[in-house]
Formats: structure tokens, C-alpha cells, sequence
């Protein structure tokens, strides 16, 4: 499992054998609020918007609870070279 910045949200399903890298979570939308693409990149660094349902991950020996990213889709992605300085 990969933990990400953002609060208390973990990424618990990342696509395409990506879970053993961080991640790093710059913020979370509503479906309804959220943006259609990456409008402004940061140059030498890749950025993905994706698609998530937000769940609930129980350990039940140590009876916790935690938020986790469910079904994380991959909606764009920035590339390292294109963007604008940080």
C-alpha cells in the first residue's frame, strides 16, 4: 500500500503495479467540482488527475479505520519536459 500526502487518504488500488511509489495527493474534488484536465503543469515534474471512489479501510487486529482511493482511474497526465517552472 502507498501512502499519500493528503490528510489521511491512502491510495489502496493503484493501476499498473504503480503502488510500490509514493504518492503524493495535491488536493481532492467532489465529482461535480473537480477539473477536466491539468490546466497549469509544473515543469520537471509529471502530474496525474484521476478519478477515485473514497472508502473506508479497516484493520480490524489493530481496530483502526482509515479513508483509502478506490478503483483509481487515470484521467491525464502531464509530461516531465512540458509545464511551467515551479
Amino acid at each position: 500500500m502507498t501512502r499519500a500526502s493528503h490528510g489521511s487518504i491512502y491510495p489502496w488500488d493503484i493501476p499498473r503495479g504503480r503502488a510500490d511509489t509514493e504518492q503524493d495527493v495535491a488536493r481532492c474534488y467532489c465529482g461535480d467540482c473537480g477539473p477536466d484536465g491539468i490546466a497549469a503543469p509544473t515543469l520537471g515534474t509529471s502530474e496525474t488527475l484521476a478519478a477515485a471512489a473514497l472508502g473506508t479501510v479497516s484493520e480490524v487486529r489493530r481496530q483502526t479505520h482509515r479513508f483509502s482511493l478506490l478503483k483509481v482511474d487515470p484521467v491525464a497526465t502531464s509530461p516531465v519536459a512540458e509545464g511551467t517552472p515551479p
